[in-house]
């Protein structure tokens, strides 16, 4: 049975006279995710989410959301649909809840139990009445979550939520996306480029650079790309150089008193047996997984570039 898609996008584009500020980008989010949207600063992910809320209007390109057409059904799929583009905006001379309760009543309005209950979800029930003039950056992104909470969206976009938020902040925020996904069910988009924070909220990723889009896919279906394998032997001396005269070893170095070993997974039987047969004693060859950060890196760095001028070289384009 297929997923549900929440959003989708079709070869999106946007161009500012020679700028081309997104190219060609399609995406799919499913019902369910916590999507994550990485890219460098100004590679386009902001761009694309005001294109996908129809605050802007593409050059080229098609988005739907919630199965809807945009900008043709832009009422109807924004109904179930909460957003933050950019630092939210607040009254500082108005408490919280005022605040809430003046965005609500220039979309629609919203019954006090739903304000009541956004501000719960998002922990500022007990500061709802202070004026957000005195809230702290993590306070106030946390009051834009909830403004995007009121229409009880099913879908909701987060554009770079825990920038600038000192450690304590960024776990908030981070325990706050895991607890709308997983106990309230709501599909989360988020952009950032902090790396680390997506790697450990979202199950799934688009990584974008230059406007254009380098991979779509499972977290840990790119994270397992890495070929490389944790040696742990005795002698380690006697390990070391049989390893490096091993056919297909692309590289060799320790780390922690160990051997991290580059080589295609389906030698590493051999390289065990080989060892064994050596007179080496292998207490563990276990495969290294790389962290968001090291491929992000490899995607978006020069020799991703260069391969960028030959697509079929880029191999990790593939959803």
């Amino acid at each position: 049975m297929a997923a549900e898609l929440v959003l989708r996008t079709e070869k999106l584009a946007k161009r500012y006279g020679r700028i081309q500020a997104v190219d060609g980008v399609s995406l799919e989010v499913q019902r369910g995710d916590i999507f994550g949207f990485l890219g460098p600063n100004g590679a386009g992910k902001t761009t694309t989410i005001r294109m996908i809320v129809g605050l802007i209007r593409p050059t080229a390109g098609r988005v739907e959301l919630l199965g809807r057409p945009m900008p043709a059904a832009r009422r109807t799929a924004l109904a179930r649909v909460g957003a933050i583009v950019e630092t939210p905006a607040f009254y500082g001379f108005l408490s919280g809840r005022a605040n809430l309760e003046l965005f609500a009543a220039m979309s629609g309005g919203a019954p006090r139990a739903r304000v009541d209950r956004v501000l719960e979800v998002v922990g500022l029930q007990g500061r709802d009445r202070d004026l957000a003039g005195t809230y702290s950056y993590g306070m106030r992104q946390r009051l834009g979550i909830a403004q995007a909470l009121l229409p009880d969206p099913v879908l909701i976009l987060l554009d770079e939520p825990s920038l600038g938020l000192d450690p304590r902040g960024m776990k908030e925020m981070r325990d706050l996306i895991l607890d709308l996904n997983r106990v309230h069910g709501i599909t989360v988009c988020l952009s950032s480029h902090l790396l680390a924070e997506v790697q450990q909220v979202c199950n799934r990723i688009a990584i974008l650079d230059h406007g254009k889009l380098l991979y779509q896919g499972e977290v840990g279906r790119l994270l397992s790309r890495t070929e490389s394998f944790r040696v742990r032997a005795e002698p380690a001396e006697q390990a070391r150089h049989a390893v490096a005269g091993f056919p297909d070893v692309a590289g060799v170095r320790g780390e922690n008193g160990v051997l991290v070993v580059d080589l295609p997974a389906d030698r590493v039987p051999e390289l065990n047996a080989r060892l064994v047969a050596g007179g080496v004693r292998v207490f563990e060859i276990s495969p290294v997984q790389a962290s968001l950060e090291e491929v992000f890196l490899q995607l978006t760095g020069p020799a991703a570039a260069d391969a960028s001028a030959h697509p079929s070289s880029l191999k990790t384009c593939a959803s």
